[in-house]
């Protein structure tokens, strides 16, 4: 599982990766940019929004929702056009993080000081009405959450400690409390975005970490992937199978002379594992899960393997 560069595209904060359409999707945050791959011609658009995104979630065929400290938009992907404003944005001092959606439709977002230092980050869950619920918080950084949408199961991260907690939902939220699913040392990095697998584990990006790591079901790391960067930032399954990681990357914080010894920077990598996602649920879209043909797993209303 070798990692490959498939675009030195040398951005700032790389960050929400999302294979849709048969298409990479994710932004820069800090050039407030959408860039989508084609990896089957090796197109590459970069699309330059209105506001900066800082997590992207399928909407259906052509369509996503980006949100953003200013609100949250729908996109058509095609036309490349920004639609409506679904919610308003958040309060003075912070801005949206990671986000993604639950197996009944809601988008579960993490917000963060814009300092990186207070703990006034929360996770919030946006219904397709356009109201939200405060679910929980007291972060300087938050990210994900990453669902384990057939085993009814979130996990989210309290970056600067270091931690990711692990807990159960239901159509109401939380379904109990969280519990401390893993907690890495000082030397691991800081654990950021995340994506689960057809198995039940996690793959976590580390920050500062210049790695990937796999943790099991249990909370025990399985494995843990180098890659030839300081700061991955999320992995999500994808590609024709369903087994391809893509890994966003940032050339943030690092010094000059970092930068000349890492020239790969800021640049979305691609590996090939052994393992599927376990899926990607919709914004406004029940998730169904069913039997595919070829393996058995559960899928869910937008798949692996694209839907365009």
């Amino acid at each position: 599982m070798t990692p490959q560069c498939i675009w030195a595209a040398r951005a700032e904060l790389g960050e929400s990766p999302l294979w849709h359409d048969r298409l990479v999707y994710w932004v820069d945050i800090v050039h407030a940019q959408l860039c989508v791959l084609d990896p089957a011609t090796g197109s590459r658009v970069r699309w330059t929004l209105p506001f900066a995104a800082t997590c992207l979630v399928p909407a259906g065929a052509g369509r996503l929702i980006a949100a953003s400290a200013s609100g949250f938009y729908e996109l058509d992907s095609f036309s490349c056009t920004v639609g409506r404003r679904i919610a308003p944005g958040v309060s003075p001092g912070l801005r949206t993080n990671d986000g993604a959606c639950d197996p009944w439709g809601a988008l579960w977002y993490g917000t963060m000081d814009l300092l990186e230092r207070k703990p006034r980050g929360r996770f919030h869950r946006l219904h397709s009405s356009g109201n939200t619920d405060a679910i929980w918080g007291g972060f300087a950084i938050t990210n994900g959450p990453a669902f384990d949408l057939a085993r009814g199961l979130m996990f989210v991260t309290d970056t600067l400690a270091r931690r990711i907690y692990r807990g159960r939902i239901d159509r109401f939220g939380l379904a109990g409390e969280l519990e401390v699913f893993h907690q890495f040392d000082g030397d691991d990095g800081y654990p950021d975005g995340m994506a689960v697998d057809e198995q039940g584990s996690l793959w976590c990006a580390m920050w500062a970490g210049r790695k990937l790591v796999r943790l099991s079901a249990g909370g025990d790391v399985q494995e843990q992937l180098a890659l030839p960067v300081s700061n991955p930032t999320k992995c999500a399954f994808g590609g024709g199978n369903g087994t391809t990681l893509f890994v966003t990357t940032a050339r943030k914080g690092l010094s000059l002379k970092q930068l000349a010894a890492e020239p790969l920077a800021g640049g979305l990598f691609a590996i090939e594992t052994q393992v599927r996602g376990a899926g990607v649920a919709c914004f406004a879209r029940p998730w169904v899960q069913h039997a595919t043909p070829d393996n058995g797993t559960a899928m869910c209303n937008t798949s692996l393997g694209g839907n365009r």
